[in-house]
């Protein structure tokens, strides 16, 4: 999870500086979180067989 919260900063301090529009960044947010959700079920997944 450190690393993908590394790149929302990242992003907020892009978006800060005028390279994305809060609604770019929102879009990249919602897909972050569901890749988020997917990495944690295969290690959930990993971890139980």
């Amino acid at each position: 999870m450190g690393s993908l919260f590394e790149v929302e900063t990242q992003l907020i301090i892009a978006q800060k500086l005028g390279f994305l529009t809060a609604s770019n960044l929102k879009n990249i947010f919602e897909l972050l979180n569901k890749e988020a959700k997917m990495k944690n079920s295969l290690i959930n997944k990993i971890k139980k067989s």
